[in-house]
């Protein structure tokens, strides 16, 4: 009877547990440690999509924003244990649907077909050579980090100088009146979105309300470039197509193309692969050559310091 009595004990503990396990989805928390060079990769990885879709600034600020919030959620869904796999895939897919509405906001339909493919692409490659980043040897890292700096100092910032002066003389008092207004609004765009940034860090993470309410004041403040965008996208075009600022806007373009396979030929010196010609990070490592920070740069006050703190390995 004892033997009885035992055995109708361990069938009901092992029904009630296999009931509780059936009811619950709730994640478990995993021990797993997360990357800490993840972030540096999706950004690396971006600075690829944004040469390729030609976005400004502020655009790519606000995908790299959308992207590392939404990686650091799923990673961490996947870092956790749920009792339904159903529900996990659940949680995956409107994480996915959430990401591409937000991207949504910021590219057009065509411009988000290129992304999808893009973006996966180069953040293998960057995975990839993050790898391969981490088996160099210091005095490898030491002479990488200085030939791109002396490549910075010969090759770029002269260029960039003589291109932009050369724009400054060829511009109408009109043109350069228009700039120096985007000048002062995209000063006074990111100074906002920085400080804002600096106020919802501040903001303890158990206080969720107001946390959120944070991020949509971020993510509202981030749309005000909007306008800034289309007037710097404007502008652009004009130049480009004007007699007088026409051959130095081409001039400038061909001038990244030279950029890029310079980079190329460094990166690969490093890397026992071949670096794509159209995977070559140009705005990771030379982040003045894009086109709108070209166009609103002072060419008066510009110096060598405005190239010291570009991308290097660490």
């Amino acid at each position: 009877m004892f033997k009885s009595n035992q055995i109708y004990l361990l069938i009901s503990v092992l029904y009630i547990g296999f009931l509780i396990s059936c009811k619950n989805d709730t994640p478990v928390q995993s021990t797993a440690k997360p990357d800490q060079n993840n972030e540096a990769i999706i950004i690396a990885a971006l600075q690829t999509v944004q040469d390729s879709l030609q976005l400004d600034e502020a655009d790519a600020q606000r995908m790299k924003d959308i992207i590392i919030k939404y990686e650091a959620q799923t990673r961490e869904i996947q870092q956790q244990q749920f009792n339904n796999p159903k529900s996990k895939k659940q949680v995956m897919q409107n994480l996915l649907k959430s990401r591409r509405t937000e991207l949504s906001d910021i590219l057009k339909p065509k411009e988000m077909l290129v992304f999808n493919k893009l973006y996966k692409q180069s953040l293998a490659n960057e995975r990839k050579r993050a790898a391969e980043e981490k088996q160099l040897s210091p005095e490898d890292r030491k002479a990488f980090s200085k030939q791109l700096q002396e490549y910075r100092m010969k090759s770029v910032l002269p260029k960039i100088l003589e291109h932009r002066k050369a724009l400054e003389a060829a511009m109408t008092s009109a043109d350069k009146t228009q700039i120096s207004g985007l000048r002062e609004k995209i000063g006074t765009f990111n100074i906002s979105i920085k400080d804002k940034k600096t106020a919802c860090a501040a903001i303890e993470k158990s206080n969720k309300k107001a946390k959120m309410e944070c991020r949509r004041e971020l993510r509202a403040l981030q749309k005000t470039y909007d306008p800034i965008k289309k007037e710097t996208e404007k502008l652009v075009a004009l130049l480009e197509e004007k007699s007088g600022t026409k051959t130095v806007m081409s001039a400038i373009e061909n001038q990244r193309d030279i950029w890029r396979a310079d980079l190329k030929q460094i990166l690969e010196s490093y890397s026992e692969n071949e670096v794509p010609l159209d995977k070559v990070p140009l705005a990771k490592y030379f982040r003045m050559a894009s086109t709108t920070n070209f166009l609103i740069i002072n060419p008066e006050n510009i110096d060598e310091s405005a190239f010291e703190n570009e991308e290097e390995i660490q």
